[in-house]
């Protein structure tokens, strides 16, 4: 990503639904434009929990 600075924006949504959560979340990280240009990583991520 260059430099010694990298920052994340994070956006999720998600529902309770009891005995389980699920969630989906999309991330980005870049170096905020600090440093050259790049276009930094995309994330898309489920998240599936289950209480006990």
């Amino acid at each position: 990503m260059g430099g010694h600075w990298q920052f994340e924006n994070r956006l999720g949504v998600g529902h309770d639904f009891g005995n389980f959560e699920l969630s989906l979340n999309l991330t980005h990280f870049s170096n905020g434009g600090l440093q050259q240009h790049n276009p930094g990583a995309e994330m898309l991520g489920i998240r599936f929990a289950r209480k006990f």
